[in-house]
């Protein structure tokens, strides 16, 4: 069970994660500073940086937030074997899509991401996200070549 202290820290995060996207969505991917971020969210600015280093961690576990339902069912239907390969490989893409079409401030905080050259912490999170992707269609592709729907 949390206690008060843990409860208080977790609300705090989340409030700051909420008034990031907000932000980032108002300003369509803009600049935002952390100040802005924390007078918005209701927290003295020393918060947003005990919560998050920097900016680079606030936006990566913002992103990590509202892409997390999806990594989930991923990952569940990805190991469900009775799925076929070529289902699997259709609803990995269906997902995706409705996931991205669904929640405007992913398509925001992408956005941003994808336009933040020289920034390595974000060009790591952005190449760890495809190498997953990468290897999820890999297994869905080993899959289907066993079931004989794939050829290598």
């Amino acid at each position: 069970m949390a206690n008060s202290s843990q409860t208080s820290d977790r609300t705090t995060r989340e409030r700051i994660l909420q008034a990031a996207m907000l932000s980032l969505v108002e300003n369509r991917g803009g600049k935002v500073s952390l100040r802005q971020i924390a007078d918005r969210a209701g927290v003295v600015y020393g918060s947003v940086h005990y919560h998050f280093k920097n900016k680079n961690a606030l936006l990566i576990a913002l992103l990590d937030e509202l892409v997390k339902p999806n990594v989930d069912e991923r990952a569940e239907m990805l190991l469900d074997r009775s799925i076929p390969a070529r289902r699997k490989l259709e609803t990995l893409f269906d997902r995706n899509e409705a996931l991205i079409r669904r929640q405007k401030e992913l398509r925001v905080i992408l956005t941003f991401l994808l336009q933040s050259p020289g920034n390595p912490p974000i060009e790591e999170k952005v190449r760890r996200m495809y190498q997953d992707w990468r290897d999820d269609i890999t297994l869905i592709v080993e899959q289907g070549v066993q079931e004989g729907v794939f050829s290598s």
